[in-house]
């Protein structure tokens, strides 16, 4: 399915039809497509800004529930993802809580949810999720290529 390109989003490198790939809820899901292209939003102080976008299609018209978010705060997710990653390999050495240097003086200090009275039982519960969704590992190694073919 091709993205629209009349909305505010202006889609600059798209992948089309994710719904096939869209991990188990594939070829089901709603997500039809990503895109990276030039946000929908202009902020006054810093000008135009760039944006990753995940197109939700309802059947008949798209979604205002699609999501489309910061490239930095995409790249955020990707690494607390690998955080989490790497504390489930490693629950004796790696600590849950940490400060992650992002450059430019800014940290991404990572900890858990106090507030979940549940913690325990349902981090227990995220990892063997996580450790049983075979569409992760595949992702996380793609993801592990493309930044060492991009020089990181």
């Amino acid at each position: 399915m091709q993205l629209p390109v009349h909305l505010k989003h202006r889609p600059i490198l798209t992948v089309e039809n994710h719904d096939h790939n869209d991990g188990k809820y594939a070829p089901h899901s709603d997500a039809k497509g990503l895109s990276l292209g030039l946000a929908q939003w202009m902020n006054p102080r810093i000008g135009q800004d760039i944006s990753a976008k995940m197109w939700r299609y309802t059947g008949n018209r798209w979604s205002r529930q699609s999501e489309e978010l910061p490239i930095h705060r995409v790249l955020d997710l990707s690494i607390l993802i690998c955080e989490m990653k790497i504390h489930l390999n490693n629950q004796d050495q790696e600590p849950l809580e940490k400060e992650i240097d992002l450059g430019l003086n800014q940290y991404m200090k990572i900890k858990k949810c106090s507030n979940n009275e549940q913690f325990q039982e349902d981090k227990e519960t995220f990892a063997q999720v996580f450790q049983q969704d075979k569409h992760l590992e595949g992702r996380l190694t793609a993801l592990r290529k493309s930044l060492e073919k991009a020089g990181y």
